[in-house]
């Protein structure tokens, strides 16, 4: 009974402004530099009802008992980097797929806009390049990555088939 009392005083759960190691050592709220804090303003409201913050998958147990995740001050159109899952519809993060795919985004919109630039440097005008390289880049940027990646394929795509066409002309 005596071990039972001292594990238990042991790893007590933290209140709000008391210390912390991690988030689950908070009962509400989340650890920031070492001391449980609970945040004004949140963005969404994730779950059902928790007793502590190692109840909620993500985010951290407010007061009102429901699982929440903080606001991190992303806007999807905003002129950010944004993460390879932003604007991606039922891709929960425990899905490996969908791990993946947030990670290699980025990796592919670059890659594709490189071999887009590629393809056009025999244009005879000089900026078409660029502007296949720098546009899906902006694009993502300004509103989400996977629509940059989208529009990296399709110039590979609309290049493609202008020169089938051209060599089919020139035969």
């Amino acid at each position: 009974m005596v071990i039972l009392l001292v594990i238990g005083s042991v790893y007590s759960l933290s209140y709000i402004n008391e210390p912390c190691n991690q988030t689950s050592d908070c009962e509400i709220g989340y650890c920031d530099n070492g001391v449980c804090v609970y945040p004004e303003i949140t963005e969404k409201i994730i779950g059902g009802p928790c007793n502590q913050t190692s109840d909620c998958l993500e985010g951290y147990c407010t007061i009102g008992k429901v699982c929440v995740i903080p606001r991190h001050g992303e806007n999807v159109f905003g002129v950010s980097i944004k993460s390879g899952c932003t604007g991606l519809i039922n891709c929960p993060i425990e899905r490996v797929e969908c791990i993946i795919l947030c990670n290699i985004v980025w990796v592919l919109l670059l890659l594709l806009s490189v071999l887009a630039c590629y393809f056009n440097k025999e244009h005879r005008n000089k900026l078409v390049p660029i502007t296949a390289l720098v546009a899906p880049i902006i694009v993502a940027i300004i509103s989400v990555p996977v629509i940059g990646l989208i529009l990296s394929i399709a110039e590979i795509v609309i290049v493609y088939a202008m020169k089938q066409r051209t060599a089919e002309v020139e035969y």
